[in-house]
């Protein structure tokens, strides 16, 4: 009996041992956790404290917290109208295959640089990756994100890591963040960014490792923008390292407001039309020094007003996709005007334009202002096998046009060609060289043309194809068309019917 009540004694004593130390480890355990917590924020690469599995309709404003993170969605995401998704600073956002998140209300994802929040795939393979986040009339700011292998078409139908389509009322802004790494594996086009029809502001943000694509068919890009409605802010944003370094615009992209500037990023290539682009009556499009503008088998037109403002240190580049002559059909003012100072215009007439001409230029029936251009570069044309007029640097059909101090290379079979009753064309200071027949070529009833020109061949010949024009010179060497050359001096040179 002694001996059991010693032995219950002593276990019950060693029992009671055991609890406490537990509960003193459970303690201490708990006040290190708390105190590693408030001390040292957990880093991008610690363990989570748990896993948040999250999929279906958020139905009222809602807060993921980075106790929570990762958030896995097993299925679509719909944050709906009226509703706000807050995400807090380090959590990250992991997408199953096929799944994404759709902001039809707003999603406020605010991080900071050394907590960003990160939206990312939960597979690494190329071939199962999330779908992104689509803003379908939502709103949202994203700071300190970062946005990555996404690689499949969303509900929308858009290959993009972020896309914004139809958002007019408020906008979505994305800052300080990066976009990476988004491709898919099929001969899809791919974004980093969508813009449709919407209000976007992007500022120093990196887009790097999107698209999969460099055949021209496809248009991955790390910014697209499509849609007359939409407006888009970019400033010191980095595109490298993407299949191209690009902003695409689709035909029309932006048209609908009133002033239009394509801004320079720090870090770009260029941006590219992807279509035939028109600039509507009563809209302004300036692109900033420095960029280039190009396309492939497309024309620029011009049916309200193009600033270019290039300068010598900075000049403006709108040329093909492709490095060489005849690649896509150039630029047409077509009853607006352009102000080019500058500005080069490479590699067009590779195709006919809207108006009938082969050319790096075009001005047609542009009686005010049509083109006046300074500084700049026309060059890389001769598309069609033998000589044809029509295949030329600039095209000048009844418009008024002012050019200056601009060299006309490999321009054609006329550098210049001149024509209709009402044409006006000031010429001065040019350097016209290796073209393929005449250095301008004037026709039409009535066309006044002022010319002061320097020449790098032995003459400029003027060939006029009919009567009735007034060219005032100075010495060289000019031809009536189809007749010998002949010097003639300073001053005015008539030519009757």
């Amino acid at each position: 009996m002694n001996v059991q009540k010693t032995g219950k004694r002593q276990w019950a004593g060693l029992g009671l041992s055991l609890a406490l130390a537990g509960l003193l480890f459970l303690a201490l355990g708990w006040v290190t956790t708390s105190t590693s917590q408030a001390t040292h924020p957990p880093m991008a690469h610690a363990r989570p404290l748990s896993t948040t599995y999250v999929g279906g309709v958020i139905t009222q404003s809602t807060t993921w917290t980075a106790a929570g993170s990762p958030y896995i969605l097993t299925a679509d995401v719909v944050v709906t109208r009226g509703v706000t998704l807050t995400i807090e600073p380090g959590v990250t956002v992991m997408g199953n295959c096929d799944i994404e998140v759709d902001v039809l209300g707003r999603l406020e994802a605010i991080g900071t640089p050394s907590q960003p929040i990160t939206f990312t795939s939960v597979s690494e393979g190329w071939d199962a990756q999330w779908k992104g986040l689509l803003f379908d009339g939502g709103t949202g700011r994203l700071s300190n994100v970062i946005v990555r292998r996404s690689s499949t078409r969303n509900n929308a139908g858009i290959w993009a890591a972020v896309a914004v389509r139809n958002v007019l009322t408020g906008e979505v802004r994305l800052e300080s963040s990066q976009v990476r790494d988004n491709r898919s594996w099929t001969w899809d086009s791919d974004y980093g960014l969508y813009v449709e029809n919407s209000r976007v502001v992007v500022s120093d943000t990196l887009f790097t490792g999107n698209g999969t694509q460099l055949t021209y068919d496809y248009k991955d890009a790390p910014i697209f923008i499509t849609g007359g409605a939409s407006v888009v802010t970019l400033t010191h944003n980095v595109i490298t390292g993407n299949i191209r370094d690009r902003i695409v615009l689709a035909t029309g992209a932006m048209m609908s407001n009133p002033n239009v500037t394509l801004t320079r990023q720090p870090v770009m290539q260029a941006y590219q039309l992807e279509g035939d682009f028109t600039i509507p009556p009563a809209v302004t499009l300036t692109i900033e020094p420095g960029i280039t503008l190009m396309a492939h088998g497309y024309e620029l037109t011009v049916k309200g007003r193009l600033v270019s403002p290039g300068t010598p240190s900075e000049p403006i580049t709108l040329t093909s996709r492709v490095a060489a002559p005849c690649q896509w059909k150039g630029l047409v003012i077509d009853g607006g005007s352009a102000v080019l100072s500058h500005t080069s215009v490479l590699n067009g007439g590779g195709e006919w334009t809207s108006i009938g001409t082969r050319s790096i230029i075009a001005v047609h029936n542009a009686l005010t202002d049509g083109l006046r251009m300074e500084g700049g570069q026309v060059r890389g044309i001769g598309c069609i096998i033998g000589t044809d007029p029509r295949e030329t640097g600039v095209y000048v059909i009844n418009s008024q046009v002012a050019i200056t101090n601009t060299t006309f290379t490999n321009a054609g079979d006329c550098a210049l060609n001149i024509t209709g009753a009402s044409s006006d064309v000031q010429l001065a200071g040019h350097a016209i060289d290796d073209n393929s027949v005449h250095g301008v070529c004037v026709s039409g009833n009535g066309s006044t043309v002022a010319m002061a020109l320097t020449v790098d061949r032995t003459s400029v010949a003027i060939a006029t194809a009919s009567g009735g024009i007034t060219i005032n010179t100075q010495t060289g060497e000019y031809q009536q068309w189809n007749r010998t050359a002949q010097a003639m001096g300073t001053g005015a040179l008539s030519f009757g019917q």
